[in-house]
């Protein structure tokens, strides 16, 4: 495992309940690792030592299995009872599904957002691609699949299902982790992007549903974009994943 930060303030001082302090500490021991996983602090496909855990957290090794186990249910660790914790690393293999799997949610929620938002939540959505459009300029995959995150975020805030809301809310940490893998080492097609996702600033301005839509189908290889143009082989000198 890589060196990990000092475990000064992850863990709050315990509360006198104890059932309530063995779910604080759990559910801090999860937060801890998400986010190690997320911001690269560990690395896909890593192996995750109990040891180390325990003494990076300063906690036992019962919440740590304990947030481990719910991690492996998001998708994010990989585990095999008496062989291996370690985080998932995504199959190159299966980018189209990811990219897909991902539209798939994304264009669910856009469908019903569309009808709904106010003029003023348009325009808001319409200014947080913006910064999805600068950082497809910029052919910065890390920012683009940051800034997408951040829209998509911001839309599910605005879903007037609160059942989709939830499930899609879940299921989009996994997802997001899988395409930004995948992309880092895949062939963008990021000119075709930038001209999506300018048709689809515009549709937000204009409040126009069916172009809404019509082009984020298409940003997410729905109708053969985006998710065809993903080489399905690692560039030179990358291996493949083989755990998601």
């Amino acid at each position: 495992m890589h060196s990990l930060p000092e475990p000064g303030a992850i863990v709050p001082k315990s509360p006198a309940d104890p059932d309530k302090s063995r779910k604080l500490i759990r559910d801090r021991a999860y937060d801890a690792i998400q986010a190690a996983i997320l911001d690269g602090t560990f690395q896909p496909g890593e192996v995750l030592d109990d040891a180390e855990l325990q003494a990076w957290l300063g906690i036992s090794r019962t919440p740590i299995r304990q947030a481990l186990y719910a991690l492996s249910i998001k998708g994010l660790i990989d585990m095999a009872p008496q062989a291996h914790t370690r985080v998932v690393l995504p199959r190159r293999e299966n980018s189209i599904h990811y990219i897909q799997a991902t539209g798939v949610l994304v264009t669910g929620v856009t469908d019903l957002v569309a009808e709904s938002a106010t003029d003023i939540q348009r325009t808001h959505l319409a200014e947080i691609l913006q910064t999805v459009n600068e950082a497809a300029q910029q052919q910065d995959k890390t920012s683009f699949v940051r800034a997408l995150g951040r829209y998509f975020e911001e839309l599910n805030a605005i879903n007037p299902n609160p059942i989709l809301a939830k499930l899609s809310g879940q299921a989009m940490v996994a997802l997001e982790y899988c395409v930004s893998v995948v992309l880092r080492e895949s062939d963008v097609p990021w000119s075709e992007i930038t001209t999506q996702h300018e048709e689809l600033i515009a549709a937000w301005r204009a409040a126009d549903p069916e172009t809404i839509a019509a082009v984020t189908r298409q940003v997410f290889g729905l109708h053969g974009t985006l998710g065809s143009r993903v080489p399905l082989h690692p560039s030179a000198g990358h291996s493949t994943g083989d755990h998601a």
